[in-house]
Parts: structure tokens; sequence; C-alpha cells
């Protein structure tokens, strides 16, 4: 976690951070994606991965960043492929009225990606990497608080280079402190 937003955690926690006397809210929370994609021997596979968040909101803007690493293995005899997808974005979101402490949301999330592959056919391995790749899309949901509490669903429509199908669908979930 970056210095900055550690001091900007920090500062809310400890001073009821506000701009020019309007509210803001610190999110910290852990969630999953639920995505379906081509795995390493070909099948589509639908997986839930894990993931988590740290965000922001002013008035109705809510801006969050987003993390996850999923994992596909596959064994075929004296072939085994391993892959690895690492995943991080920005998420900025317009958020809608309030209406029984549910607020709904749309917005546009822009960050980059990594795959790694390590191929092994008898006891020679080889590594191959994608590099960092940009990433994008859109994406609309639900955002709900209680005290200290929140919850968020959303759905996102995401594009990148290397994605089997484009574009991208996959539907996200965080549980979580704000402050």
């Amino acid at each position: 976690m970056s210095k900055s937003v550690l001091f900007l955690i920090i500062f809310a926690m400890t001073s009821g951070f506000s701009l020019a006397g309007h509210a803001s809210t610190v999110y910290l929370g852990l969630g999953g994606s639920v995505n379906s994609s081509r795995s390493v021997d070909g099948n589509i596979e639908t997986a839930l991965t894990p993931s988590g968040m740290v965000g922001y909101q002013y008035e109705n803007y809510f801006v969050y960043l987003s993390h996850f690493q999923r994992t596909q293995s596959s064994n075929e005899g004296l072939l085994n492929i391993e892959a690895s997808w690492t995943e991080t974005q920005v998420w900025a979101h317009y958020l809608g009225s309030e209406y029984y402490n549910i607020r709904p949301f749309i917005g546009l999330g822009l960050g980059l990606y990594e795959i790694t592959s390590d191929t092994t056919v008898s006891n020679a391995t080889t590594r191959n990497q994608s590099g960092l790749r940009p990433i994008g899309g859109g994406s609309f949901g639900l955002l709900t608080s209680w005290q200290f509490l929140f919850a968020s669903v959303d759905v996102q429509i995401e594009m990148a280079e290397d994605y089997q199908s484009q574009p991208s669908l996959s539907s996200n979930f965080y549980f979580g402190f704000n402050f």
C-alpha cells in the first residue's frame, strides 16, 4: 500500500475528515470476482477469485483501487501448465440518489494486468510473462453502508488485449469497513 493511501486512511480515521464541510468516507474491503474464462486446457471455467479494495467517497463520487490474482493449472501426463493472472485497477464511480440506504452507481475503470505461465514437459520448464498490459471497462452496481460497515456488488464489462472473449463480463462483491 502506498504511503499516500496509508496517510489518507490514518488522517480520515483520526480527524473526521471532510472537505469544505462535505462528508467523505474511506473504504477498506475484501471480496471476490466471479468470471468465466478459458482454462489452460481449453475449457470454459467459472471461478470465484478473492480480491481486495481500498476506496474513497466524496459526496457522489466514489473511487477505489482493486487487486486480485487468479491461478489455474492443468496436468496431462508429462505436460503440466500453470497460469496466473494478476490485475490492479482504479475505478471511478458516480453514485446515484440513496433509496432505503442503497445507492446505485455507474463508472469506468482503468488498470494493468499481467499473465504468467509455466509449462513443464518432463522435467523442462518454460516461463512466459506477458508484461504489464492495459485493461479498461465500465461497471454498474449497488453500494450500501451501515455505521462502520459497507457492502457493494457490481457488474463489470472489461476489454483487454489477451482476453479470449471481447468484452469480458464479471460480477464483483466487497464487504468491509468505512470510516
